[in-house]
Formats: structure tokens, C-alpha cells, sequence
């Protein structure tokens, strides 16, 4: 709902997620929003709409994810409205970790924006200090 609240003016016709968590999130803010959710699944090369969905050629499209990091599921959606000649007005997520650093050329709100590092293998201060990764109850990885 609050997500939605952020995007109440900008006139949207569609909501896209990507899967897995994005379809939930696409589905609440398009039921708070009043529109259709659509749901971006994985195919080679990126990711695409299947099972007869359809983005009509004009819509205003709001792309949503739950954490943002790369930024790949963005781009690949955004992909999406752009090949179907819709136009992506914004990109709603969760929680920003890029420290506010993301850009896909539309306006990005974030419920939440931290700013937390990501490292490469071999520049890891975790990994070059010897310490090993491990799993915990949750199964997430740290």
C-alpha cells in the first residue's frame, strides 16, 4: 500500500514484477493501485512474458522488486515494457541497497535505502581475511 501511495499520481495503467518475489509485489501495488499486474519470468537472454499475458503498446508501466542490488531484474524488466512498446514511468522497490546509486532513466522510490557494499571474490574483506562463508537455520548465506 505504501509503495503504491508513492506512485498515485503518475497515472499507471500496469504493474511489472519479475519472479519470484516481484509477482507478489506486483500484484499488491497493482490491487492498491487499481490496475493489472503482470509478471516477468526467466527466458534465455533475460526475461520475458509468458502464459498469455500481454502489455498493450502505450501503457504506463511501473516496475517493481523487492531488493534492489544489481539491478539486473529492473533492466531485464524494463526490457519488457520497451520491447512491447509500453513506457516505464518509475521503478518501486523494497529496499534500495545501491545506496541510492541505481539509475534506469525513470525515477526510482524506495521504501528503504541502504548502503551496503557488494564485493567481488577477490577483493572481499570477509574472503581475504580467511573467514569462512556459512549457512545459517534461515538458509541464507553470510
Amino acid at each position: 500500500a505504501e509503495m503504491a501511495e508513492r506512485w498515485s499520481s503518475a497515472r499507471i495503467d500496469l504493474v511489472l514484477g519479475p519472479t519470484t518475489a516481484g509477482i507478489i509485489l506486483a500484484y499488491c501495488v497493482a490491487r492498491n493501485l487499481g490496475v493489472g499486474a503482470r509478471y516477468a519470468e526467466p527466458a534465455s537472454g533475460g526475461r520475458e512474458l509468458r502464459r498469455g499475458q500481454v502489455m498493450p503498446a502505450g501503457s504506463r508501466v511501473l516496475v517493481v522488486d523487492d531488493i534492489l542490488t544489481t539491478g539486473l531484474s529492473v533492466r531485464e524488466c524494463l526490457q519488457i515494457v520497451q520491447a512491447n512498446g509500453a513506457r516505464a514511468v518509475g521503478v518501486g522497490v523494497l529496499a534500495d541497497r545501491s545506496g541510492g546509486q541505481a539509475s534506469f532513466g525513470v525515477p526510482l522510490r524506495a521504501l528503504l535505502t541502504l548502503d551496503v557494499p557488494a564485493y567481488e571474490p577477490e577483493v572481499c574483506p570477509q574472503c581475504a581475511s580467511g573467514e569462512p562463508l556459512t549457512q545459517r537455520g534461515s538458509g541464507a548465506i553470510v
